[in-house]
């Protein structure tokens, strides 16, 4: 009997990308941790299935306490993004397994997801916030910000960005010397077209001797693949930038990470055409709160927090639907339509804007382009509107 995909599956399935064209070899990365092992395509399979069987009970776990959290208005709307993104994140990962399963043909640290637009600060205030998390502050994170610019793009893959990145601060972290206080610097500028983050850490470095084979995926740590840094060198020149060890003793290592920058893409809007009404709907009470200030002087101004308070409203004002200009965030409550849904339905496309702190969802970025869907970020809000 054919296998018949899951309920969750089914919906990563749908709201995911999931297939790239099978490769011709069947052979790992020769860094992966599958290098000349003896396990095979069936087995590395099996094992996949079990991970992400094993995965679904606490990710769902986690997406129930988020939706909790949400009814509680003096919690912190910073530790639910958190918590969000760290959801979707597991998500993301849950899908490459998925995809793996589902092929033939077995590749470690080949990316199933596609290249996306990504505005960089933010990805890196989260990468930044989860670590603070992780961390529990046993290793401070120093973050200093030369861009101006928050309206910073680049043409990469999410996962890849996030992960390269998280594993070179991992290794800042398990780099501490016993009985000192850990600390991580990180140095955000802009050279000519290229982003330059800057990673400077006072841990022990690595020994002159073996900085060569570590580049090349050799490992120190006991338990270590060896694919942590010697993969975000080679992502990083894939994608155009680079990966540059400054400096590596025993007080510590310096590197540098440039990352080209893109044009912002087409769906983004460069200004904003208001109408005679406002309606904003958005669960987020900080958007509702920041965008009260921005409309305070406009006298037809709705705010919703619900599809059902909104929809009972185009009911009752049906007649001046296309006079309105809508600021509607995409995902609200779960299970519920989405906001490209709701603005599809009621035809309002022209004069609607998607409100989002996923901008970065692939599927999304494809759906506006080609359907003429304007999205906002919500880290964007402030930069596109002066109170």
């Amino acid at each position: 009997m054919a296998r018949t995909n899951s309920l969750i599956e089914n919906k990563f399935i749908h709201h995911t990308y999931l297939h790239t064209n099978a490769t011709k070899k069947n052979q790992a990365h020769p860094n992966s941790v599958f290098a000349g092992s003896q396990l095979s395509d069936a087995s590395i399979n099996n094992l996949t299935k079990k991970a992400i069987h094993n995965i679904k009970s606490p990710l769902l776990v986690l997406q129930n306490c988020k939706d909790k959290l949400r009814a509680f208005t003096e919690v912190d709307e910073t530790l639910i993004n958190d918590l969000s993104t760290s959801i979707e994140h597991i998500k993301d990962i849950l899908v490459n397994l998925l995809s793996v399963s589902h092929k033939p043909t077995f590749q470690m640290l080949k990316d199933t997801d596609k290249p996306r637009y990504l505005l960089f600060k933010p990805l890196l205030n989260e990468i930044i916030s989860q670590k603070n998390i992780e961390w529990q502050g046993k290793c401070k994170i120093k973050y200093i910000d030369s861009i101006n610019d928050d309206n910073t793009w680049i043409f990469a893959h999410k996962i890849s960005v996030i992960t390269s990145i998280s594993n070179l601060l991992n290794n800042s972290y398990e780099a501490l010397k016993p009985d000192t206080e850990g600390e991580v610097k990180l140095y955000l500028s802009k050279f000519e077209n290229d982003i330059v983050l800057g990673l400077k850490d006072n841990g022990h470095g690595i020994k002159k001797n073996i900085l060569n084979k570590v580049i090349n995926g050799y490992t120190t740590k006991p338990n270590g693949h060896g694919i942590g840094l010697s993969s975000a060198i080679k992502y990083f020149r894939e994608i155009g930038g680079n990966l540059d060890i400054i400096l590596s003793n025993r007080n510590g290592t310096e590197l540098n990470i440039t990352i080209p920058t893109i044009t912002p893409p087409k769906w983004l809007p460069r200004n904003i055409k208001l109408g005679s009404y406002i309606v904003i709907l958005d669960n987020a009470i900080s958007v509702h709160s920041y965008l009260q200030s921005v409309f305070s002087r406009i006298p037809n101004v709705k705010y919703f927090t619900k599809i059902s308070e909104f929809k009972q409203w185009a009911a009752e004002n049906n007649k001046i639907l296309n006079n309105v200009t809508y600021f509607i965030e995409n995902q609200l409550d779960e299970g519920e339509e989405s906001g490209i849904d709701l603005i599809k339905s009621y035809n309002i496309i022209s004069t609607a804007y998607i409100t989002t702190n996923e901008s970065c969802n692939q599927i999304l970025q494809s759906t506006a382009a080609s359907q003429d869907i304007k999205i906002i970020p919500k880290s964007l809000l402030k930069s596109i509107f002066t109170v």
